[in-house]
């Protein structure tokens, strides 16, 4: 079902689309902050799409395609940088160069151990920047109030959902086997059965034969500009919150203004013994479930500038076409100065049922 990912294929060609874009066609952004989340994005997408010249102030390196029908802008934060700072600057050229509408900010993180297990995934239906606050008397007060993804990004979440409850078995399993296959991409040494008996052994289940599938929880991010390895500090942040917390990570609370929902795959628990043994696979849970939930939003109709824009260039420009070719260049000049940018839909009809949706903290059944 998922398409394989091949750094040669990609090399040679294969699957790159071969129909040029426009910046406004890309309406989804994808944030990473490790190479690594990067490689596991890359190996999300059904095509990869030519690269499109960018602004000289526009510092990002980006890599284009498409899954599902939406066409996707990916950025990584420079090497050796992190935090929300270093997040902020990324989205604010990607939404300067591309027309982003959805925001998805994918990569691991450091989960409490008494509500999460390594390898699962938390979607944040709210983050907070828990070291923004003032010094009082008595210790530290956090002031900073919590966020929510926008109603589009939180109803999709319904939607999927609601589908992994109709086919529970199957769909529990979705995101662990994606995992596994693309982790298996990075290192072909662990492809085929023994491969996968190899893995399990040895990385996912260290202390146990038993293969447990990762589970989607949802719910309250921590973000903060601290690398936290200390199990008392982790624990003081969660109390700090309520007792909320699921996640704790670097970079959520960076992205002001930006219509985004963060995904986080559990790879450490914040402690002493934080290491990267799980880094790899976490990144690849989070970066399937991002997937499964673009692929449950209906992608944007095609812009009226993008559509003359693709009918120029397939047209022949000499004989008789140059006067076709004169009368559409003068059509997408105007529309290119502030005509309407997207074709209206058309209207229908149809019965809708409208149900309550609590996003508190919880899991999906998986």
């Amino acid at each position: 079902m998922w398409r394989r990912f091949s750094p040669q294929a990609f090399l040679q060609g294969e699957g790159v689309s071969a129909n040029p874009r426009f910046h406004d066609e890309y309406t989804v952004g994808w944030i990473c902050a490790l190479p690594i989340e990067l490689d596991a994005a890359k190996a999300m997408l059904d095509n990869i799409h030519p690269s499109l010249p960018i602004p000289a102030a526009d510092e990002n390196a980006y890599t284009l395609g498409s899954i599902g029908g939406h066409n996707v802008v990916i950025a990584c934060l420079p090497k050796q940088t992190i935090g929300t700072t270093a997040a902020a600057k990324v989205v604010t050229q990607m939404q300067c160069t591309f027309a982003v509408k959805i925001g998805l900010l994918v990569g691991v993180g450091g989960g409490i151990p008494s509500k999460l297990k390594l390898g699962d995934v938390v979607v944040g239906t709210e983050w907070v920047q828990w070291d923004f606050g003032r010094v009082v008397q008595g210790g530290f007060q956090q002031t900073s109030k919590r966020n929510t993804p926008p109603n589009n990004l939180l109803t999709a979440i319904s939607k999927l959902r609601a589908l992994r409850r109709m086919d529970r078995a199957k769909g529990g399993e979705k995101y662990f086997k994606f995992a596994i296959n693309t982790f298996a991409k990075f290192h072909p040494s662990l492809r085929g059965p023994r491969g996968f008996t190899l893995l399990m052994s040895t990385l996912l289940a260290p202390a146990t034969s038993r293969i447990r599938p990762a589970r989607v929880r949802y719910g309250l991010i921590a973000s903060g500009n601290r690398v936290i390895k200390d199990a008392g500090c982790r624990d003081e942040i969660d109390r700090s919150l309520g007792g909320d917390v699921l996640c704790i990570e670097m970079e959520a609370a960076g992205l002001l203004n930006f219509p985004y929902i963060p995904i986080r795959g559990i790879c450490d628990y914040a402690d002493s013994r934080k290491n990267d043994d799980w880094q790899q696979y976490a990144a690849a849970a989070a970066a399937g479930y991002a997937r499964e939930l673009l692929e449950s939003i209906h992608p944007e109709g095609q812009s009226i500038k993008s559509f003359f824009g693709r009918l120029l260039m397939s047209l022949p420009k000499d004989g008789a076409n140059r006067r076709v070719f004169g009368t559409l260049m003068v059509i997408f000049g105007t529309l290119m100065v502030g005509f309407p940018s997207r074709v209206a839909e058309c209207p229908y009809e149809g019965l809708y049922w409208l149900s309550a949706v609590n996003y508190s903290s919880g899991d999906d059944g998986s």
